[in-house]
């Protein structure tokens, strides 16, 4: 486990609320590809991700404007997670300059792929635990306006209550093959 982890991000039972949210095993969705699609337009930023925080990782439940390789693998280790950051404090991050944020220093996303500004909402699951973010970044420094940054914190609420219904789904689905058996 990197040095740079929080706690936070360790904690058992915010793990286990990733867990119940989202299966980590689950196919890409065409609605979740709309909302990071809409993110990314609606900020006017080049990539839009929709993350899940684990220690060692951060998976992507979708994702728009990344590399191939990337995007396929649906996952980066935690050193290229800024998201991990929006988890720890569950509140938004908002990075003009990744340059200028010392909290991003050494950040692999930041060194190697050249991110330079970040804006993330936090997904917070129906126990309260900040589980992943919706976030837009760009690769030149940017003032993100507040009313870009209340779309992205709209397009975060519909993707959590989005991902509360395929839980709530996928119980529906079980009791009806349990009751079947």
């Amino acid at each position: 486990m990197p040095a740079t982890v929080s706690p936070i991000v360790n904690d058992p039972k915010r793990l286990a609320a990733v867990r119940r949210i989202v299966p980590l095993y689950r196919p890409p969705s065409t609605t979740f590809d709309r909302l990071t699609r809409l993110a990314a337009e609606l900020l006017e930023a080049p990539v839009a991700l929709l993350t899940l925080v684990e220690p060692d990782r951060q998976f992507f439940v979708s994702s728009y404007g990344l590399p191939d390789d990337i995007a396929q693998a649906r996952q980066t280790p935690i050193e290229y997670s800024i998201c991990q950051h929006v988890v720890t404090g569950g509140m938004p991050l908002i990075v003009p300059d990744a340059a200028l944020d010392l909290r991003l220093d050494g950040n692999l996303a930041v060194v190697e792929m050249g991110v330079a500004s970040y804006a993330g909402i936090p997904l917070k699951s129906p126990d309260h635990f900040a589980v992943g973010a919706l976030c837009v970044l760009d690769f030149i420094p940017r003032d993100w306006t507040d009313d870009k940054l209340a779309v992205l914190a709209d397009l975060a609420a519909i993707a959590m209550d989005e991902l509360r219904l395929s839980v709530l789904d996928r119980q529906v689905t079980f009791e009806r093959e349990w009751r079947a058996t």
